[in-house]
């Protein structure tokens, strides 16, 4: 028997702590192997890199099932009230008013496995404060969504104007160039080194 480590993110993007007592739900019994009817486990509730709540939890799944579509969700308390579905999009199917995430074992070996919902995207796209675990000083974090982009750099617009021309008129030379890269959802991350607070108020495009 091989066993595959597959963690869940519930990742809510808001600063303040409106959900607890979350529970992954998932499609698969106490031995990690894939069943219709799904188990409950408790989540750990942490502190992001966005410096807002996530919810976290780890299963291990047979690896023998690897042909098969596990599906996940989350339950949580909140204003809503107890017990509420925490995935409100539907799946990939406009005849289906289902709501529930999905993969398939990659049986990449040793590391685990990585399956997040974001419940809200405004903390991750645009221009945000990153935490780097054992920092208490955030660094800056770039995210676009461009899938069909070859590469993608963010510059900084020289601070006297703000305005940055088609042709680079207006880059201020002072600052870097930060080079994105590319997540699988086509989503593109990244930032330049230090502080927060040195780039803050910052034109960049």
């Amino acid at each position: 028997m091989t066993m595959q480590t597959v963690e869940f993110q519930f990742i809510t993007g808001l600063k303040r702590t409106i959900f607890r007592n979350a529970r992954l739900r998932g499609s698969w019994d106490d031995r990690g192997r894939y069943s219709d009817a799904w188990t409950e486990s408790p989540m750990q509730h942490k502190i992001g890199v966005d410096g807002c709540p996530i919810f976290e939890a780890s299963v291990s799944l047979d690896t023998v099932d690897g042909d098969k579509t596990f599906k996940w969700g989350v339950v949580l308390d909140g204003p809503q009230g107890t017990n509420f579905w925490g995935i409100p999009t539907e799946v990939q199917d406009h005849q289906s008013t289902d709501r529930y995430r999905q993969f398939r074992l990659n049986n990449g070996g040793a590391a685990p496995q990585v399956e997040q919902y974001y419940f809200t995207y405004l903390r991750r796209l645009g221009a945000n404060k990153h935490f780097v675990e054992g920092s208490v000083t955030p660094g800056l974090r770039f995210a676009v969504w461009a899938p069909n982009a070859r590469n993608v750099e963010v510059v900084f617009g020289d601070s006297a104007n703000g305005y940055i021309a088609n042709d680079g008129h207006g880059i201020d030379p002072k600052q870097p160039v930060v080079t994105l890269s590319r997540s699988a959802e086509g989503i593109w991350e990244g930032g330049p080194k230090g502080a927060f607070e040195v780039f803050k108020s910052l034109p960049y495009m």
